[in-house]
C-alpha cells in the first residue's frame, strides 16, 4: 500500500511540474522559425478542425477595431465558409490592457462553451472599457480570477514571436496578412478558399 501511495503522490508532483513549466514559458524561448505554442485554454475555435484552411484572429477586448471585426466582418465569414467547413477560425487574446488579461485568466476555471459565451458576451456589450470584463464574468455568474504573474504576452510566448501594429491582427494558415489584405478580407479570402462539392460518387472534387 505504501508503494502505491509513493507512486500516486509522484506522479502528481510531475503533473504539477509540467503545469508549472508550460504555464512559465516565456518570449526568450521562442524564435521565428520554432515559436512557442499557445495554450489552448485561451483560444476561442468556430468550425470543423477537419477545414483545409485556418484563420487566425488575434484579439483585444477593449480594442474597438477587434469589435467592430467581430460584429460585422465574421459573421460574413461564418455564414459562408465555417458553416460550409471551408475555414476554422481560432480567436486568440493579445493582452494590450488589464481587461484582456482579466479574461485569459477566466478562461482557465471555464469550459470551451463557456469561453465563447464570455467572448461573444464581451464583444457585444456596449459598454465603457473600464471593468467591461469583470462585470461580463459576474453577470454569467463565472468565477472572477486574478491574471497571475505567467498571464502576460510574455507567458503566453507572444512578445518576440509575434509583433503587431494595430489589432485585430489576422494570419491565415500561419502567413500573417498585409495591412491590405485585412482590409479587403472578404476578397482575400475568395481568392484563396478553395470551394468544396461532391460529385455523384461521394468524392471531393476541388475547383
Amino acid at each position: 500500500m505504501l508503494g502505491i501511495a509513493l507512486l500516486i503522490y509522484l506522479y502528481i508532483i510531475s503533473r504539477k511540474q509540467i503545469a508549472h513549466i508550460l504555464c512559465s514559458i516565456t518570449s526568450k524561448d521562442n524564435d521565428k522559425n520554432n515559436p512557442t505554442p499557445i495554450k489552448n485554454d485561451y483560444t476561442i475555435s468556430y468550425g470543423s478542425t477537419d477545414s483545409p484552411h485556418i484563420l487566425t484572429v488575434f484579439f483585444d477586448c477593449e480594442s474597438i477595431d477587434c469589435v467592430i471585426f467581430y460584429r460585422y466582418v465574421f459573421p460574413l465569414i461564418r455564414k459562408r465558409w465555417i458553416i460550409t467547413k471551408q475555414l476554422h477560425v481560432i480567436f486568440i487574446p493579445y493582452p494590450l490592457y488589464q481587461n484582456t488579461l482579466t479574461f485569459i485568466a477566466c478562461c482557465e476555471e471555464l469550459t470551451s462553451l463557456q469561453k465563447r459565451i464570455l467572448f461573444e458576451t464581451i464583444m457585444e456589450t456596449d459598454q465603457a472599457p473600464l471593468k467591461l470584463v469583470e462585470n461580463c464574468i459576474i453577470s454569467l455568474g463565472y468565477p472572477l480570477v486574478s491574471p497571475t504573474e505567467t498571464v502576460t504576452k510574455e507567458g503566453l510566448g507572444l512578445t518576440t514571436t509575434y509583433q503587431f501594429e494595430t489589432l485585430p491582427a489576422l494570419l491565415f494558415d500561419d502567413q500573417q496578412l498585409s495591412a491590405k489584405e485585412q482590409e479587403t478580407l472578404i476578397d482575400f479570402l475568395e481568392q484563396k478558399m478553395q470551394i468544396l462539392q461532391i460529385n455523384h460518387n461521394g468524392n471531393k472534387i476541388l475547383f
